[in-house]
């Protein structure tokens, strides 16, 4: 089986640290490459080519958006994941922006590593269907650690917001 490649641009050395540490631990995804500045990480999206990028909109030299930018004039196939970081909280119009540009989605840090493992899965590759069945297993997961009664008052409304995050803000 081929591996995912995820490339990693973001100068919180802490957070792409343990990011890329986590992604070593899986057996489907390879990190090609870890950058600080966004000149460094379009030089590696060029030479290592990955499926996905994880990409902090605030990185030197060049941000987001203008990485956003150089992603869209490649050949389609050629395109990595663009899956954008910011700790600016909840921007919509900078949010709507990056999207717009072709990001796959605009997450807020600190993100769960194992739940950006699953959108990359998602995102590169992966077969659409079987996400959507995992994100439901973790959905009842949720509901239960919480102890929401399955007939209880908010049930449906809390699990299918919690599917509406996971899966990118498309209904599931």
């Amino acid at each position: 089986m081929k591996k995912l490649r995820v490339l990693i641009a973001d100068d919180d050395r802490a957070f792409a640290e343990s990011l890329r540490l986590y992604l070593e631990g899986q057996d489907d995804i390879e990190c090609v490459g870890c950058t600080s500045d966004g000149e460094e990480a379009l030089a590696c999206m060029y030479r290592q080519q990955p499926d996905a990028l994880v990409l902090d909109v605030g990185i030197p030299c060049l941000d987001g958006v203008d990485i956003l930018q150089e992603v869209q004039l490649l050949p389609e196939e050629e395109r990595p994941s663009v899956y954008v970081m910011t700790a600016y909280g909840e921007q919509n119009i900078l949010r709507k922006e990056l999207l717009a540009r072709g990001a796959r989605a605009c997450l807020e840090k600190p993100y769960s590593c194992r739940l950006l493992c699953e959108r990359i899965r998602a995102g590169g590759r992966a077969d659409a269907q079987q996400y959507k069945k995992r994100v439901e297993r973790t959905v009842n997961q949720v509901m239960l650690a919480f102890e929401v009664p399955a007939k209880g008052l908010g049930y449906r409304y809390m699990a299918r917001a919690l599917k509406f995050a996971l899966l990118d803000g498309k209904p599931g």
